[in-house]
């Protein structure tokens, strides 16, 4: 028997999205816990509240109060509009990682001149290993507007492959200095990851 596919957090903020899409006219709260369980059988009565507060946390609806209740709405032109402001911040976030891996890899080729810079190296693995995380969020960002946008996804995942061919060409440059070590001072790889602070399951991008 085949396991039922469980709705992510973020695919269920995109269903109610979906929604507002589809209905442009506000709707009390009220409303929306009786419309959005049958829009969707993945949004269930009690999660609807902390669904809206959500999205209108993150602006991707509008709200306000209206009488004695608070109304929610998403109209075609605030759509729109949060879907560019959303672009140019993706686009910053990836422009900034491009100038991140780019001074990373100046100083891991300066890391690689003279063996004195030990704790300059360590410095530089523990931030690679940052920027991979932050890489990591991006795309799980992306996910959630790849529908939205699919020209900037296609262009944004572009230069996140970027990003991971650099990440593994630092990868490469820190095994040719582990390479280099094991030559010159005849210890094993295993000892200078330890002494270099280097996890042993340290390796390159998949």
């Amino acid at each position: 028997m085949s396991k039922k596919k469980t709705t992510s957090n973020d695919e269920k903020l995109d269903i109610c999205v979906d929604f507002f899409m589809e209905h442009t006219e506000p709707y009390s709260i009220k409303e929306l816990e009786k419309a959005l369980p049958k829009f969707h059988q993945a949004i269930k009565f009690p999660l609807v509240k902390d669904l809206l507060t959500q999205l209108t946390a993150d602006n991707r609806i509008d709200t306000d109060k209206i009488g004695l209740g608070n109304y929610y709405w998403l109209f075609p032109s605030a759509a729109s509009e949060t879907r560019k402001r959303k672009k140019q911040e993706l686009e910053k976030q990836i422009e900034d990682e491009k100038l991140k891996k780019v001074k990373l890899e100046e100083e891991i080729e300066e890391a690689k001149i003279g063996k004195e810079e030990t704790e300059e190296r360590l410095k530089n693995l523990e931030r690679l290993e940052e920027l991979k995380k932050e890489k990591e969020e991006i795309l799980q960002q992306l996910k959630r507007y790849e529908d939205l946008d699919p020209e900037l996804y296609e262009k944004i995942k572009s230069d996140a492959k970027v990003c991971l061919d650099s990440a593994n060409r630092w990868t490469d440059n820190i095994f040719t200095i582990l390479q280099f070590c094991k030559t010159k001072f005849g210890q094993d790889e295993s000892q200078l990851k330890k002494s270099f602070g280097i996890p042993e399951e340290f390796d390159y991008v998949g």
